[in-house]
């Protein structure tokens, strides 16, 4: 979803059906792309460790079972859900790997800002991006890992900026999940002039500049909220979260408290 979400590179909260159709498209091109060639692109290792971080392989499983079990994982994630409402399952979330196929799948880079992964309060990028690899004379296509310091990663973002016609797709992963990061941002509210308020209430605060305006009037998730009439469904919560212009890691630690506190 992340990745369709940067794909998009627009208003999010208004896009639902289209990033659930871009979101089906791209795990399906993923699953495409990683069942072509599996063994070219992900060797007997790689495969059981990314079935380990997924709950479904065991350290060692022989390789015709992480051949099989790859491929499962391969469907059921393609099969699985596709709306920004939706919850999956930990063992059909997306990987790393995965990010790789989509490379390949796109022919286009991904950079991926990952932040305290393993606890240790640091940042830790890549860049996926479409490449080939050789075995004996025949060529085959796979999507590249390549790790690199923030300082690089930022620089190589802010050269594609300025080089190509479509903004770089640029991924944040903080708390297990992850997110887009949106290149265009809606127009900065001008505060009316004392002259051109005409039977309308003075606001009481100025908006600060580089604030942006609710999303559409129509939005439901914009519209005022009381949460003392909320009646504890946190299906509600999820909606009304959805689209609030709120910070990255604000809404990362508001999503781990509802996963713990969903009764599913």
């Amino acid at each position: 979803m992340a990745l369709a979400q940067a794909l998009v590179d627009t208003d999010l909260a208004s896009q639902d059906d289209s990033l659930e159709a871009i979101a089906r498209s791209l795990k399906q091109g993923i699953c495409w792309t990683g069942q072509l060639n599996l063994h070219e692109q992900f060797d007997h290792y790689v495969r059981t460790t990314t079935l380990v971080n997924v709950m479904r392989g065991w350290e060692g499983m022989p390789s015709h079972e992480s051949t099989k079990q790859f491929k499962w994982y391969l469907e059921e994630y393609a099969g699985s859900p596709s709306s920004r409402d939706s919850i999956v399952p930990k063992y059909n979330w997306g990987c790393s790997e995965f990010m790789a196929m989509a490379a390949n799948f796109l022919q286009r880079e991904i950079y991926v800002l990952a932040y305290d992964t393993d606890h240790k309060k640091q940042w830790y990028c890549s860049m996926y991006k479409p490449s080939t690899t050789k075995r004996g004379t025949q060529t085959y296509e796979i999507g590249q890992h390549i790790p690199l310091l923030v300082g690089r990663c930022t620089a190589l973002i802010r050269a594609a900026k300025m080089r190509d016609t479509c903004p770089p797709l640029v991924i944040r992963h903080w708390g297990e999940h992850y997110s887009a990061f949106v290149h265009k941002r809606a127009p900065v509210s001008q505060p009316q002039q004392p002259d051109q308020v005409t039977g309308s209430q003075p606001s009481s605060c100025a908006q600060e500049p580089g604030h942006t305006q609710p999303l559409h009037d129509g939005d439901s998730s914009q519209v005022a909220w009381s949460l003392t009439g909320w009646d504890g469904n946190v299906t509600e919560l999820r909606r009304k979260l959805t689209g609030l212009t709120i910070s990255h890691d604000l809404k990362c630690e508001i999503h781990l408290i509802l996963e713990h506190a969903d009764p599913s």
